[in-house]
């Protein structure tokens, strides 16, 4: 199993976005699809990058395609069954979500 990162955010019109890389620091990054033509301003542990509007993208910070932080769609998804849950802002590890059933 790989460590993955997913956020959902909604908006209309141009938004930037500030990413932080919590532990060490990102030396450069790729933001695809490369069709998006969105570039990302890296300064020590963040990246920056503009988006026009809600897109799925997926950011890969020092060449790491499998540790990538996926930006989902535009609509937040309602949490109906136990399955799932929604958490604040902040860093999680699978362990705090205990096993899938």
């Amino acid at each position: 199993m790989r460590d993955a990162s997913m956020v959902y955010f909604d908006c209309a019109g141009a938004v930037e976005v500030e990413v932080t890389k919590n532990v060490g620091e990102i030396h450069g990054v790729a933001i695809r699809p490369s069709s998006a033509g969105i570039d990302g301003v890296v300064g020590g542990n963040r990246v920056t990058f503009t988006m026009d509007g809600p897109r799925k993208l997926s950011l890969e910070v020092n060449g790491d395609r499998f540790h990538n932080l996926n930006r989902k769609g535009s609509d937040v998804p309602e949490f109906t069954n136990q399955r799932s849950s929604r958490s604040q802002t902040g860093v999680r590890k699978h362990r705090d979500y205990g096993p899938c059933t």
